[in-house]
């Protein structure tokens, strides 16, 4: 089952948010509730974790890149 990882919508006005760092890499395994990345938004910084444990198949937004909630 594949399970994909979003940026969360942490305000009513948050539409995006820019990818600060990727903490684990592609083909990587991971684990429920695991750090995957460090996002950034106009008021905040912080980590988006896992949803569910598996293997962090692809990367489609790179460290620096802004994504949409």
């Amino acid at each position: 089952m594949v399970a994909g990882v979003y940026v969360p919508r942490w305000g009513v006005t948050m539409e995006k948010a820019t990818i600060v760092a990727w903490l684990v890499k592609e083909n990587e395994p991971v684990v429920k509730g695991q750090d995957l990345m460090e996002i950034e938004t106009e008021k905040i910084v912080n980590v988006v974790q896992a949803p569910a444990a598996g293997v962090l198949r692809r990367i489609l937004f790179a460290e620096g890149e802004t994504a949409p909630v």
